[in-house]
């Protein structure tokens, strides 16, 4: 397995392209993975989600890299987050893991930085005047995936009080790394993973709502808000036999039911969703 900590030789640009050989999870084998490491404490399991976050730990360790210490050590301590996180995931938190491990690759790497800091003179004001007291709304915005009483957060040293904000408009455009040549385009992938599952979460609803319709039902809401090419309300009254009007009343009873499907649907998780869509059988599958 990859060494997730650092050697001091280490290069960022050789681990960039290591991390980058191991592929993206979809949503449902994240699913699987999750339920192995859940039901038997599957290591191999654990291992295959934790190396394909690995990106996402160097692009959340990037924004903090004009605070005085090595990117590679800031990974180091993103990649414990990440393994940490993945340890404490559940399917039941109604988010994919790569949302919910930033949080505490965050967490992670600030609480770092203030050990750090708490060690040597802080001399830059500058730099000083970005410590914020932020540590309960990070703490809040995890406490919506799971109750958290032994966990701390940040160093006790520093009265769990203060927290690293990086305003990208401070960073230092000196630097003589550029950092985000060298990533390339090799770290997209995982910020794109966690902005599709909105996209899959709809497409699912959609799915199971237009399943709960009658056989007609379907038809008229596929041909009349699904199809690339729609179709007017006069050429479905031809194709049924029936008048416009009665199309038009099909419609909107259909759409009627679809939004109360809908709204019951909009309160369960990702993986709940995507199980329902999986139980579905010759239905249309429309993309949203």
């Amino acid at each position: 397995m990859t060494n997730l900590v650092f050697n001091s030789g280490c290069e960022l640009s050789r681990y960039i392209n290591e991390i980058s050989k191991f592929p993206t999870l979809s949503l449902e084998e994240e699913i699987d993975l999750t339920s192995k490491i859940d039901k038997y404490g599957d290591r191999s399991a654990a291992k295959k989600i934790i190396l394909s976050h690995l990106r996402l730990v160097v692009r959340i360790a990037m924004n903090y890299r004009n605070y005085g210490l090595a990117i590679l050590d800031l990974i180091s301590e993103g990649n414990i987050g990440l393994m940490y996180a993945v340890s404490k995931f559940k399917l039941n938190m109604g988010c994919r893991i790569a949302t919910y491990a930033t949080w505490w690759i965050k967490s992670h790497i600030q609480s770092f930085i203030l050990k750090s800091w708490s060690l040597v003179k802080i001399a830059n004001n500058r730099l000083r005047e970005k410590l914020f007291c932020k540590q309960k709304q990070v703490q809040n915005l995890i406490n919506n995936y799971e109750d958290i009483t032994n966990v701390n957060f940040l160093a006790q040293d520093q009265n769990n009080a203060k927290i690293i904000y990086l305003d990208k408009s401070d960073e230092d455009t000196n630097n003589s790394i550029n950092y985000e040549s060298i990533a390339d385009n090799k770290l997209n992938i995982d910020e794109e993973l966690i902005n599709s599952e909105e996209k899959i979460r709809k497409k699912a609803i959609v799915n199971i709502a237009i399943s709960k319709l009658d056989l007609r039902e379907k038809e008229i809401i596929i041909f009349r808000r699904i199809k690339n090419k729609i179709q007017t309300l006069g050429e479905l009254a031809l194709k049924y036999g029936v008048s416009s009007e009665r199309i038009r009343q099909i419609e909107e009873r259909a759409l009627s039911k679809m939004k109360k499907v809908v709204n019951d649907l909009n309160t369960l998780p990702t993986y709940a969703l995507i199980s329902e869509f999986k139980k579905l059988s010759n239905i249309f599958s429309c993309d949203v």
